[in-house]
Parts: C-alpha cells; structure tokens; sequence
C-alpha cells in the first residue's frame, strides 16, 4: 500500500467548498493508500468525529498545525492581504512536520493539495526523493476583457490589472516555477 503524505490546509467533513474538497481527497485516498494529513486545527474536532465513522480509518493519520484564532479571522476575511504571510510561515512550519513524518514513515509520495490558489504552493516540493504532486490547482486563468463589454471602467481596469498580475505570478513568482519544476514529467 502507497504512503501519501498531504498538505491540506483546509480539511472539514462538514463543510463544502475549500474544507469540503479536502476532506474529500483525503477520505478517497485512504480507501487505497495509507494518509498521513497535516492541516490547519480549526476543524481538529469535527476530522477526528468523522474519521471513526469510516471504514478506512486506519488508513488516515492527521497532524494539527494550528493557527492562532485573530488568523483564523483573517483567513475568513476574504481579502484580508495580511493572511498571506501568515500562512507562507505556516506553510514553512508545515514542511517541518512533514520532515518529522517522513524520519519517521516511509513516503512513497508528498501531494500538496489545498489552499487551491496557485500563488501559495506550500513547500512540500523541497523535499527530494520524494515525487511530488500538486493540485488541483486554481486561480491561474486569465478574465477573457471581452466578457466585460458593458461594465464600467472602473471594473474593466481592475479586470485588466487583475490579468496583468496573474499573468506575471504565474510566470515568474519564484515559489511557484520552483513547484511547478519539482512536478513529475
């Protein structure tokens, strides 16, 4: 049986969207392979009611980097830009947990799986020896400025500069190419 180790930030049995989707990834790998889990602690106890349910159970083996709460409220302030270092030292604390569980299990594969945005992809991709997958990705598409005939200039310019941004992050943020290069071919 495969040993996956995942990187899921926002897992919640609960819960649809980003939460939902992890907890979903995470509960269909372990029918198949053994799942070491490291996500946020905000959801510890809904995870750990939900795992005993499930016949794969033992399959599933969840570590808790949690956040403390005035984050938290930043995570869910949608927009909040201040988020966003908290959670690349988040994602730094994260690969120490992942090196402890790899010194002690054997990885066969590191996936990083949630947050989705492609402008924060962890840093599980530093580990070598491990292949390394990441995904489902998002965030990396382009507005078509032609969908927006008929919008005020003030949206039309927030669009465009929107594009111009992507567009550059998804070629030249340095965490980003680094990940995208550790990606198996």
């Amino acid at each position: 049986m495969l040993n996956i180790l995942i990187n899921a930030y926002a897992v919640n049995p609960y819960w649809g969207s980003e939460q939902g989707m992890g907890w979903n990834w995470v509960i269909n790998i372990a029918r198949y392979c053994n799942v070491y889990v490291i996500t946020e602690g905000e959801f510890k106890d809904n995870i750990e009611e939900a795992v005993m349910l499930l016949p794969q159970k033992d399959n599933l083996h969840f570590y808790y980097n949690p956040l403390p709460d005035k984050v938290r409220q930043m995570c869910w302030n949608q927009g909040d830009w201040r988020f966003y270092w908290y959670y690349r030292k988040w994602q730094q604390k994260t690969l120490q947990i992942a090196k402890g569980i790899i010194a002690d299990n054997r990885i066969d594969v590191v996936h990083q799986l949630n947050m989705i945005g492609f402008r924060e992809p962890g840093y599980l991709w530093k580990i070598e020896g491990i292949p390394f997958v990441w995904g489902p990705i998002g965030g990396m598409e382009l507005m078509p400025l032609s969908f927006l005939k008929g919008t005020s200039m003030s949206q039309y310019t927030k669009a465009w500069v929107k594009n111009v941004i992507n567009d550059w992050q998804r070629k030249h943020h340095p965490r980003v190419l680094q990940a995208i290069h550790r990606l198996p071919r």
